[in-house]
């Protein structure tokens, strides 16, 4: 399956209302931290818990 700008678009509107967009801080070149500990439920599997999951792939 092939992923294109379109699909990763609809996604995050889907998911626009149920996630925050959360902040990635660069402690030391080359070294980044995503703070995902920010979203609403403490991580980040909400963001699949609300896409449309084909069955079968």
């Amino acid at each position: 399956m092939t992923v294109t700008y379109e699909d990763v678009t609809s996604a995050a509107e889907r998911i626009g209302g149920h996630v925050l967009r959360t902040p990635v801080l660069e402690i030391s070149p080359g070294l980044l931290f995503k703070l995902e500990q920010l979203q609403h439920s403490g991580s980040f599997k909400v963001r699949g818990g609300v896409q449309p999951h084909p069955v079968g792939r």
